[in-house]
């Protein structure tokens, strides 16, 4: 059919609809105008202001289209801060960040504590858009700071310690900041006035000062006193701030004050010393002193005062003085008692005041004494010293002693013997003076003296005290020796020492003893026992004589006229017949199992005793004794006679043997001897082999051995033990069996051995020599049966019946050879015949 125009162009418009429509159905999902894309976000949660937090960012197309390109920006919704980028550079919030790489990584500077929260905006042109929201928990760097002060009490108007010591974790500041890492400083005083100064430096209360970290000792200068609170705050550049309270005691600078006169006692017009002595407690304190003095309302009269210098002092008025030691002077012209008081006082009001009391008095003088000795003995004379001085006109003027004897009993007496009565006045003279005590009684003396003048005046009580004690004598008792024989003399020496120049004392001694019959001679005459005889100091012997052997003890008492008694002990032992022993080695040092020959020397005391011995010895290691030929182990006994024995020990064990040997005589008298001999052990190698380890039944192999002596040398013996079976031949071709032991030299030596059966011969070889030493060596030979070839050839492979046909053999012997053979054959089933 034929289309006209508007029909053809109908259907040319709606083919391509149809085609375009078809199309687009085909490439929906190929071909999309616009991609989505992932953000994410990470960070540092917890951080310190001013110290950067890592933050990274994620942004992860889901296709990559060249035609596409992305932003972020950031908004801080809580919080101040702001992103730093990997230039250092600052990233504002809400500038808009074109996005090239698409791992990101900034650091968020927070400038202020407190919970941060960060809104972070990605987005492309195609307008899709992603945020996040990022959290910081921002602190402040911790720090600590300490308050401190060196003293408890603190002392107006000078400088006490006060401590402040900062440390810091971390080093943060401000980056707008000139990164100067000082603590700002500021204090406040409360209850009081004062100023802290550092170095040369003063720092008034709210002024702010610069600190660094670590130990700050400063010096505190209170002005009032009472208790000062001071408060104190640092601020760390980060701005983070502590403050701390240090409540300060202030008080006064203490001083001492001590006014001492020289004596008690000034005649009329003439100076007497009075020390004043002032000490403050801090030298370099600005505090100044004033001192006045007063005389007391019941002085009798008053008195000149005078300061170091000379200066006339008017009572009642303040003069100045300074911290230190000064002689003042007190003279008066009328006689009585003073008591002046001294009253300081310093420039914060604070006062003190001391007093002396003097008496004035018309000639006086003093009296002093004391004993030769204060150690006295019972019943002995010592001297009293005195003297009574003066240096006024002591013309018609008497004095007067009188004594009271306040504890213990004696007598005193004058130069010449005469006995002075107590609480009587014994007439003296000025001048030196002596007088005798003689004690009756042990114990503490106290004696007191008076001395009063005509006019009533008196000095003292003078005490001089005693202690009295018995006669201080050395008596010692001893004997020339601290063992005798029974029926011999043995000798007690006895001294007597008097320690001083005694008078009129006298001595008694007496004795007894135990343990035994024995008495004392003086001579040949017995002393009695327990019954007392006089001696004389000095030193003296008596003889022993005892009747039985034993231990016997003498005891000695001296008695003086005093009463006292010394006693002294000697101690005698009495034998019956005594020796010595002696053992000596003849040789220090032997191989182990080798005789050692000991002389053992018995050299009877007296000479001639001629008693029995008995012996017995014990040893550090295993050895034995022998005694004319019997051989005795440790602790065995055996028989000894007086003068030399001959004894053999062997020492069984290498090592140092100490030996002891005990030697007990028929009296009952046990004396030991003791000697050390070093075993040393034989040491030796022991080697073997087999010349060929692979033999043939019959076959003969050598073996070779080798024994060699490292230390010392002895004689070997050699026995073997065999599995398999096998012929063992010596090296004189002598036959010879496991179990047995042959002698064998040292070095090179050889043996052999021949197969007799198939079999693995195994040999244990064993050496050992006359020490017990052993050393061991494993031999293993393999015998095998005899072996040959046997090989046949015919001379024609094809033959007629009933001919003839030539065969050749060959027995070729593998080894030594030499055994017979027998053959025989068969003809597979076949007839014939050889």
């Amino acid at each position: 059919m034929k289309m006209n125009a508007p029909q053809r162009i109908f259907a040319v418009t709606t083919l391509c609809l149809a085609l375009i429509l078809a199309c687009s159905k085909d490439f929906e999902d190929i071909v999309q105008g616009s991609f989505d894309f992932t953000f994410d976000g990470s960070n540092e949660e917890d951080g310190f202001v001013f110290e950067a937090s890592k933050t990274d960012f994620i942004l992860e197309p889901e296709r990559m289209v060249s035609n596409v390109s992305y932003f972020m920006k950031y908004d801080n919704l809580d919080g101040k801060g702001y992103y730093i980028g990997t230039e250092n550079d600052t990233v504002r919030a809400n500038d808009t960040i074109t996005i090239q790489n698409f791992n990101l990584s900034y650091r968020y500077m927070p400038i202020d504590t407190g919970m941060h929260k960060v809104k972070v905006l990605a987005w492309d042109s195609n307008k899709n858009e992603k945020e996040l929201e990022l959290l910081y928990n921002v602190k402040y760097a911790s720090f600590s700071f300490l308050l401190g002060k060196g003293t408890d009490d603190f002392i107006i108007n000078s400088q006490n310690p006060v401590t402040v010591t900062l440390l810091r974790d971390k080093e943060t500041s401000s980056p707008d900041s000139d990164r100067n890492q000082d603590f700002e400083i500021t204090y406040q005083l409360e209850n009081g006035t004062g100023k802290l100064y550092l170095d040369d430096g003063a720092y008034d209360a709210g002024e702010p000062f610069q600190l660094p970290k670590g130990v700050t000792e400063f010096g505190y200068l209170p002005e009032t006193l009472g208790e000062h609170k001071l408060t104190m705050t640092a601020k760390a550049p980060d701005g983070a701030t502590i403050t701390n309270e240090l409540i300060l005691n202030i008080g006064n600078v203490n001083f001492t004050f001590r006014a001492t006169a020289a004596s008690s006692q000034v005649e009329l017009d003439t100076n007497l010393a009075v020390n004043i002595d002032l000490q403050t407690q801090d030298e370099e304190s600005e505090v100044t002193y004033d001192i006045s003095h007063s005389f007391s309302a019941d002085s009798q009269g008053a008195g000149t005062v005078r300061n170091q210098n000379g200066g006339v002092m008017d009572a009642g008025t303040f003069r100045d003085i300074a911290p230190g030691n000064f002689n003042f002077t007190f003279e008066d012209d009328a006689l009585g008692q003073r008591k002046i008081y001294f009253d300081i006082r310093d420039s914060n009001g604070q006062t003190k005041r001391d007093s002396v009391e003097i008496e004035v008095a018309n000639i006086p003088f003093t009296f002093s004494g004391n004993a030769e000795s204060n150690q006295v003995f019972m019943n002995q004379r010592t001297q009293l010293n005195f003297n009574i001085k003066s240096n006024g006109n002591t013309d018609n003027i008497e004095y007067f002693l009188t004594y009271n004897l306040e504890e213990g009993n004696g007598r005193v007496t004058g130069i010449n013997g005469n006995t002075i009565t107590n609480n009587t006045d014994y007439p003296v003279n000025l001048g030196n003076f002596p007088l005798f005590y003689m004690p009756e009684t042990l114990g503490t003396h106290r004696i007191s003296f008076l001395v009063t003048d005509s006019y009533g005046q008196t000095v003292g009580p003078l005490e001089i005290d005693l202690d009295t004690e018995e006669l201080e004598l050395e008596f010692n008792a001893s004997t020339n020796s601290s063992e005798v024989l029974v029926g011999q003399r043995g000798t007690v020496a006895l001294s007597l020492i008097e320690k001083g120049d005694y008078d009129g004392v006298s001595y008694e001694l007496n004795y007894f003893i135990s343990g035994g019959s024995a008495a004392l001679y003086n001579g040949n005459s017995e002393i009695t026992q327990s019954r007392y005889f006089s001696v004389n100091p000095g030193s003296f012997a008596y003889d022993f004589i005892p009747e039985q052997a034993g231990t016997y003890e003498i005891t000695f008492l001296l008695r003086d006229s005093n009463g006292q008694i010394l006693e002294e002990k000697v101690i005698l032992v009495v034998g019956n017949n005594d020796f010595t022993v002696n053992m000596t080695p003849s040789k220090a040092t032997e191989f182990s199992n080798f005789p050692v020959g000991i002389i053992v020397d018995i050299d009877e005391v007296p000479e001639g005793a001629n008693d029995n011995y008995t012996a017995f010895f014990s040893s550090s290691q295993n050895g034995s004794l022998s005694v004319n030929g019997v051989t005795y182990g440790p602790g065995e006994e055996f028989p000894l006679g007086a003068g030399v024995n001959n004894l053999t020990y062997t020492g069984l064990e290498p090592g140092q043997h100490n030996i002891i040997l005990s030697v007990e005589s028929g009296s009952d008298v046990t004396r030991t001897a003791n000697t050390t001999i070093t075993y040393d052990q034989v040491d030796f190698t022991f080697t073997a082999g087999a010349q060929k380890s692979d033999i043939t039944v019959g076959e003969t192999t050598g073996l070779n051995f080798n024994i060699s002596e490292s230390v010392g040398s002895s004689d070997c013996t050699m026995r073997f033990s065999m599995n398999g079976n096998a012929l063992i031949r010596d090296n004189n071709g002598i036959e010879v069996s496991p179990g047995n032991s042959y002698a064998v030299n040292t070095g090179n030596f050889n043996w052999t051995l021949e197969g007799t059966n198939e079999s693995t011969v195994r040999l244990v070889f064993t050496v050992r020599n006359d020490t017990g030493l052993e050393k061991t060596v494993d031999i293993t030979v393999n015998v095998t049966a005899k072996d040959y070839t046997f090989t046949s050839s015919g001379t024609l492979q094809q033959a007629y019946t009933g001919g003839q046909v030539d065969i050749n053999f060959n027995i070729s012997e593998i080894g030594i050879g030499g055994d017979t053979y027998e053959m025989y054959f068969s003809a597979n089933g076949n007839n014939g015949s050889f």
